[in-house]
C-alpha cells in the first residue's frame, strides 16, 4: 500500500531494478501456481496485487502527459518513463492472462478466469484486447454468463476504441450477450461525441426493431427478449446521451431530430 501512495504522488519516479526484480519474481510465481493444483486464492490475490501496480502506473502515465502538455521536465526522460511504465503494464495484463492456460473447466478454474476477467476491466486497453480474446475461445462458446461477463468488463476498461465492436454485438445471436454489450456502452458516457452518436445511431434502430419483435403476440421468444435487453438499452441511451426516455417510439423521434444537433448532447 506504501508503494502504490508513493509511486501515485511522487512527481517523477523511475521503475527501479528492485521494483523490477519484485514484479519478476510475482510472474514467476503465478506461472508456478497456475501450473499446480489448489492455489487459486494466491493466484487472485496476486492477480489484484497486478491490478493495483497497473492502476498506480495508470495514474502516472496521466501526470507525465499533464507534464508534457504544459511543459514540465525533460521531454526526453518524460517520455522515456512512459515507455517503460507502457511495457510494465502489457506485462501485467499479459501475466494475468495466464489464469487461461489452465484449459479444463472446472468450479475451481471458473473461478479463477472469472476473477481473471474483473482484473482485466481495470487495465484499460491492455485489458480489453484480453476481454475480447477470452470472449472468443471457443471453450466458452456455450458459456453466455462468462462471455456475458467478458463484454460487460469492455466498457469498465473506458477504453473507447472498443465501441464498434461492441455495438457489432448488440444483435448478437445471444440476448444475454447482446444485453451485456448495451451495458458496456453504457460506461462510454465520456467517450468523444462522434463515438457516442455511432453507438447511439444503432442502439436506436435495434430497440425499435426488438421493440417490435416484443409487441407480436404470436412471437412469445421476441417478448422474453425484449424485457432482457429493454433496460440495458435505456440505460445505455440514457448514459450516451444524457436524455431520459423511455420507449423506443421516443428515442426514435429524438435521435431524428437531434442526430446533428450537438447543443442537445450532454
Amino acid at each position: 500500500m506504501i508503494l502504490s501512495l508513493l509511486l501515485v504522488c511522487a512527481p517523477t519516479f523511475s521503475i527501479s531494478p528492485t521494483y523490477q526484480d519484485s514484479l519478476k519474481d510475482e510472474v514467476e510465481m503465478m506461472k508456478e501456481i497456475i501450473s499446480g493444483r489448489k492455489r487459486e486464492e494466491e493466484a487472485i490475490q496476486l492477480m489484484d496485487g497486478f491490478v493495483q501496480r497497473y492502476l498506480s502506473h495508470q495514474e502516472r502515465l496521466l501526470e507525465i502527459e499533464d507534464s508534457l502538455e504544459i511543459e514540465i521536465g525533460v521531454p526526453k526522460d518524460l517520455k522515456k518513463e512512459r515507455k517503460s511504465i507502457q511495457k510494465e503494464q502489457a506485462l501485467l495484463a499479459k501475466t494475468v492472462w495466464v489464469a487461461f492456460s489452465r484449459k479444463r473447466e472446472t468450479a475451481e478454474n471458473q473461478q479463477l478466469w472469472t476473477a481473471a476477467a474483473y482484473c482485466f476491466g481495470q487495465m484499460s486497453s491492455h485489458g480489453s484486447e484480453y476481454l475480447w480474446k477470452a470472449f472468443e475461445d471457443r471453450r466458452f462458446n456455450k458459456d453466455i454468463k462468462f462471455q456475458g461477463l467478458c463484454v460487460e468488463q469492455v466498457g469498465f476498461t473506458r477504453d473507447w476504441g472498443q465501441a464498434e465492436s461492441l455495438v457489432d454485438l448488440l444483435d448478437y445471436k445471444h440476448e444475454t450477450v447482446a444485453a451485456k454489450a448495451a451495458e458496456s456502452l453504457a460506461k462510454f458516457r465520456e467517450a468523444p461525441l462522434e463515438t457516442r452518436q455511432d453507438c447511439v445511431k444503432k442502439l436506436v434502430k435495434l430497440f425499435e426493431s426488438y421493440r417490435s419483435r416484443g409487441v407480436d403476440l404470436d412471437d412469445s421468444n421476441g417478448q422474453r427478449v425484449y424485457r432482457i435487453i429493454r433496460e440495458p438499452f435505456l440505460r445505455a441511451l440514457s448514459e450516451l446521451t444524457g436524455q431520459s426516455l423511455r420507449t423506443s417510439l421516443e428515442w426514435t423521434k429524438w435521435w431524428n431530430n437531434n442526430k446533428k444537433n450537438k447543443d442537445a448532447w450532454q
